[in-house]
């Protein structure tokens, strides 16, 4: 049953970000300069998922934000390091194929790493 369940939502998210014209394209991203080997700021985008250097976010109810092309609200049920919690995310595109990640509190612009 859980099984079904993420197919469907990965399904619906696949989709809600289909829908806009300009997306967040899944791959890696860096805050800075893409980096040669492994990096704890790295940040792997994929549908229904961020993956960050010792924790996962699995994304949900997607919400395209009014008047900000291609932003979306996703909920977050997270876990890492034997914890786990839920955040708020809205992810966007930004300049030249990059992304804006933003939190409570807090917001990163990444450049765009491959996939």
């Amino acid at each position: 049953m859980k099984l079904t369940t993420v197919a469907a939502l990965a399904t619906i998210l696949s989709s809600t970000l289909m829908a806009n014209a300009q997306q967040v394209a899944p791959g890696r991203y860096h805050p800075d300069s893409c980096p040669a080997g492994i990096s704890d700021g790295m940040v792997t985008v994929s549908p229904g998922r961020l993956e960050f250097w010792e924790s996962t976010c699995q994304l949900t109810n997607p919400v395209p934000v009014r008047g900000m092309a291609g932003a979306i609200l996703f909920d977050g049920q997270c876990g890492g390091e034997g914890q786990t919690w839920t955040r708020r995310y809205m992810i966007m595109p930004s300049f030249e194929g990059g992304m804006v990640l933003v939190g409570e509190q807090w917001s990163r612009t990444y450049v765009r790493c491959g996939p």
